[in-house]
């Protein structure tokens, strides 16, 4: 509707203009008192100090490299850097059309998923288990992803309750005592929350679950499965696009588990679910192109 349209453009201006002004204000401060650097590496420009600290950056000479910590479509981040370091070659077109032609585009091996694929050991043997390991990384309830919605995607991970152990890692935004409640409600009391780091969720688990986080790119590196656990799935660009690219598997359904769990039983998951070594290296999430960045 018009009205509502026309409440969030009220709000924006006077936002847009503090960030202008605060952006103005670190530039100001940094030209008076900081050296001149070489080279800034930086992994977020959206904040008015991160764009003062690039802008400064290049007004001096120096390298600005942007090594992106996410997909373009949950931030849709552009960059004034020089070099932009990309997770894989999937955002590649979409940053080409967007950012200035000088900027060198960078998508042969992300530093970050070569990193976590050296320090992440194979996936944990078989022998002895009767079911499966899942983490699931979870995304925080704000915005337009309701209490209600997450509920719905969580219900779709409770089918696997007594079918697959589940570890739930939390985002950083969420309280651990709401996510307890929630698995409550949706019937998953014995599901535990993960206080590991993330090499270490990683190594435990034979695949990751997620509504779409990012971090299927960093399972799929480290030859772990992916499930997309959607309850509406047309509603998630990010693990929608990664599935047109061939990378994960949707569960919309709890009762989608059990095609996917009998094939464990009998046999390693296939494609999609595990993406393939020469598929990897295809869309640049790994590849011996990598050290290219090393001049950096």
């Amino acid at each position: 509707p018009l009205g509502r349209v026309e409440r969030r453009l009220t709000r924006f201006h006077p936002r847009l203009l503090e960030q202008i002004f605060t952006m103005e204000l670190g530039l100001a401060r940094l030209r008076r008192e900081e050296r001149p650097l070489s080279s800034v590496h930086v992994t977020y420009e959206l904040a008015p100090d991160s764009k003062a600290l690039v802008l400064w950056a290049r007004e001096t000479g120096a390298k600005v490299i942007h090594v992106m910590h996410g997909q373009r479509l949950p931030t849709y981040q552009l960059t004034m850097a020089t070099d932009l370091v990309l997770l894989s070659k999937i955002d590649e077109a979409w940053f080409r059309l967007r950012v200035d032609p000088s900027v060198r585009i960078h998508a042969n091996g992300h530093p970050r998923l070569e990193k976590i694929r050296q320090a992440t050991s194979a996936p944990p043997a078989r022998v002895g288990r009767i079911l499966p390991r899942i983490a699931f990384f979870s995304q925080p309830a704000e915005g337009e992803y309701t209490s209600e919605r997450r509920d719905a995607d969580w219900r779709i991970l409770a089918g696997l309750a007594g079918k697959a152990e589940v570890r739930i890692r939390l985002h950083p935004r969420e309280s651990k005592e709401q996510a307890l409640l929630a698995l409550e409600r949706i019937g998953a009391n014995d599901f535990k929350t993960s206080d590991a780091g993330l090499e270490d969720d990683l190594c435990w688990c034979d695949a990751i679950a997620s509504s779409w986080s990012t971090v299927g790119l960093e399972a799929a590196a480290c030859g772990r499965g992916i499930f997309w656990t959607c309850a509406t799935p047309e509603l998630y660009e990010a693990s929608q696009e990664l599935r047109e690219y061939g990378i994960g598997a949707l569960v919309s359904d709890p009762a989608k588990w059990q095609s996917h769990l009998d094939q464990w039983a009998t046999g390693p998951w296939g494609v999609p679910i595990l993406v393939p070594e020469e598929r990897l290296v295809e869309l640049g999430l790994i590849g011996a192109k990598s050290q290219e960045l090393r001049p950096f």
